[in-house]
């Protein structure tokens, strides 16, 4: 569960002050937060990801509350409880994609589990690619190996900066299909903020900024 309270946020001192609307998220909901460019949607994001304190305002996921864990605790949530799946792809081209999810179970203290692994790489089609370096990928398989990284410690929460903007139709369905069902087989709540309204359809639930 996922809410915010009064948020607001200011980068510098005299700068405008960006204001958020109230989110309550239950259990498997998911929401899309539309807008356009410079209206501070990656602003919100990182609020509720806990990489921006807020100015103001309250962030609670679970039973949770940001503001009143230390820097330290802060990432160790974040890392533990929180997915990411961005537009830019953040995939090392030393690994292969068996190694990046390796490493990411490691840096979020989960263990390594051959079987769950193996049953996601099989949902998300990447079964015969598991030993491919990320540089031998695909626009398409590299936007899958991200939604793996973000689902495969089972976060609790999963946050999307545009992940379709750059997608063609066919491709753009299949991301966010690809998303919601990893979302729904997690129990996780999904946020994606984005100026891509294709989406839309797709959502039960949505604000525009």
């Amino acid at each position: 569960m996922l809410s915010t309270h009064q948020l607001t946020y200011q980068y510098k001192k005299g700068e405008k002050t960006f204001c958020f609307p109230d989110i309550q998220l239950q259990p498997k909901e998911h929401l899309l937060i539309l807008g356009k460019s410079g209206i501070g949607k990656t602003t919100l994001l990182h609020l509720i990801a806990g990489l921006l304190p807020p100015t103001s305002g309250e962030i609670r996921v679970g039973d949770v509350s940001l503001s009143k864990l230390t820097f330290k605790e802060t990432e160790q949530f974040r890392g533990q409880q929180m997915g990411f799946v961005f537009q830019k792809k953040h995939a090392l081209a030393s690994l292969s994609i068996l190694e990046h999810l390796k490493t990411r179970l490691f840096f979020a203290k989960k263990s390594i589990r051959k079987k769950q692994i193996d049953e996601l790489l099989q949902q998300l089609d990447l079964s015969e690619l598991m030993h491919k370096k990320s540089n031998e990928l695909s626009e398409g398989q590299l936007q899958r190996l991200s939604i793996a990284l973000a689902v495969v410690h089972q976060p609790k929460l999963l946050l999307a900066d545009e992940p379709t903007s750059s997608l063609d139709d066919i491709n753009c369905k299949k991301g966010i299909q690809l998303l919601l069902n990893q979302a729904t087989q997690n129990q996780a709540n999904l946020i994606v903020i984005t100026h891509d309204k294709r989406i839309k359809p797709y959502f039960s639930k949505s604000i525009v900024l």
